[in-house]
């Protein structure tokens, strides 16, 4: 049983985990620029043009991170084959087009096959560059034999092989999109995408269902539709025949379209969401039953449907425990909404058998007897404080690190590790150029970009000016007749001289 607090003691937990919250945060989001130059600068030394990488996920939906003291994160791709036009109908087009193919009535708006004109296929396979990704990805449709289906699961291989990344064999799970793989630093989910032209009808759907409160209004929605793009990836639904050639709609950039929107209408939302989401991890996610993608779709609708108000009110433990308690309604129900697609359930079907209901149950009913004790030991592991403290001390303990910290600011050994792992991706991305003959032109494209994609923040100035000393040995290394310089100057200098390699 959870221990029995009195209601100072409870309403202080809540406050100091509410005050670490703010201030993880705080930590994170004051990198978040720094986290943006190591994309843009990935994105700018990738040796393959075709291939666009788009960063995804939690860190650019800007989601608080907590994690557990041997938790560790990875990064997720959108690996985007650029210059394919995808069209959401056939219409006579001479384009690759999606169609809805799913048998089960309550996820067929969701999966499609993507198919082929013949005339298509010729053209990409006597291209250089899209050869490389088309091969053998192409099956003959039975439906005409002018027309070929486009296999996902070659097309996902050929696409990371591409973009140089060395799949992890043994470690890839047939339903995901995904593939593991291993980058410079960070272990990365690649997920190769094509972009669809339009948005399919069924997703238009979303723009006209007015939300109980204002959130997700329809003036909103409209303006998301109006810019951002819907993608295909490569996986089907596991209860349809077709499961291995099939695509499923993806709201990827969407999905942080409304983060960012969360974090403009109710900001503290994300630092619960994150302490949520570590509970869930802690608790639920070794089940491989619920993932937290299930929880994050039971926030956007609670967004939608909870007033304003309620927001500000409600306490860090009680936020955990009503998004729990609604994913577990959503296993009696066995129903989880789609929150773009109308008539579209995302419940894990083919995950859940009659042994496993029993232990799912259990688990969930020990999420309120551990997540104090889990949400302690971690707070503690993270400032440095005697975990196995009584509450009350605790407590005192954390206050007095938090009140230091909150004055002190970014400490030097959380902007280390930053500095750490973009230096290592710029190495990795340099000798991958260096290989490619390609060198000189990544080097002029770092510089420009150390000197440009600044926002004039101290930290991100502090960032280009130690960076410069850090990377200018590898690239002199690497220029093995010594034709060009990477100067060891200050940016205050460079824009003074004006130099470029």
């Amino acid at each position: 049983m959870p221990p029995i607090l009195s209601k100072e003691t409870e309403h202080n937990f809540n406050r100091v985990c509410e005050d670490y919250l703010h201030i993880l945060d705080s930590y994170q989001q004051g990198l978040y620029n720094v986290r943006i130059i190591h994309h843009v600068i990935w994105r700018a030394l990738r040796p393959s043009s075709i291939v666009l990488h788009h960063r995804a996920g939690s860190r650019v939906e800007r989601q608080l991170r907590m994690l557990q003291s041997n938790g560790s994160s990875d990064v997720d791709y959108k690996f985007e084959v650029s210059g394919i036009q995808v069209d959401v109908s056939k219409s006579n087009s001479p384009n690759m087009y999606f169609k809805a193919s799913c048998e089960c009535s309550d996820a067929k708006n969701a999966y499609g096959i993507l198919y082929v004109p013949s005339s298509l296929k010729t053209a990409l396979l006597s291209n250089d560059e899209y050869k490389r990704i088309f091969n053998d990805t192409f099956r003959i449709s039975s439906d005409s034999k002018a027309e070929f289906i486009l296999r996902p699961d070659i097309f996902k291989e050929n696409v990371v092989g591409e973009c140089g990344f060395q799949i992890k064999r043994g470690n890839q799970k047939k339903t995901s999109p995904s593939i593991a793989v291993k980058g410079a630093k960070n272990e990365t989910d690649a997920v190769p995408c094509l972009k669809l032209n339009n948005w399919t009808n069924d997703a238009l759907l979303w723009v006209t269902r007015d939300p109980v409160f204002p959130m997700f209004n329809i003036k909103w929605k409209q303006r998301i539709v109006d810019k951002m793009s819907l993608y295909v990836v490569p996986t089907g639904n596991k209860r349809s025949q077709q499961f291995e050639i099939e695509w499923r709609l993806s709201f990827v950039f969407v999905e942080k379209a409304c983060f960012d929107r969360i974090a403009e209408y109710k900001p503290r939302i994300r630092h619960l969401f994150g302490l949520a989401k570590f509970i869930f991890k802690c608790c639920l996610e070794e089940l491989d039953i619920f993932s937290s993608y299930h929880l994050k779709t039971v926030l956007f609708w609670k967004c939608e449907t909870k007033p304003a108000e309620s927001w500000d009110s409600i306490k860090p433990l009680s936020f955990i425990l009503e998004l729990i308690s609604s994913l577990e309604t959503c296993l009696d129900t066995t129903t989880i909404k789609h929150f773009f697609i109308p008539d579209c359930n995302i419940f894990p079907f083919d995950k859940l058998d009659e042994n496993s209901v029993g232990e799912i149950r259990r688990r969930f009913a020990s999420v309120k007897e551990v997540m104090m004790e889990r949400i302690m030991t971690t707070i503690a592991f993270d400032l440095k404080v005697n975990g196995t403290l009584e509450m009350s001390e605790w407590i005192r303990e954390i206050d007095t690190i938090l009140k230091t910290r909150k004055e002190q600011g970014i400490d030097e050994g959380y902007i280390s590790g930053y500095l750490t792992r973009l230096h290592s991706m710029i190495v990795h991305s340099l000798l991958e150029n260096h290989r490619a003959g390609t060198l000189k032109e990544s080097v002029n494209a770092l510089q420009n970009i150390l000197l440009e994609e600044r926002d004039g923040s101290s930290l991100c100035d502090e960032l280009v000016e130690r960076m410069i000393p850090m990377l200018a040995p590898s690239i002199h290394t690497l220029s093995e007749k010594n034709i060009y310089k990477f100067r060891i100057l200050s940016v205050s200098e460079m824009h003074r001289e004006g130099i470029v390699i």
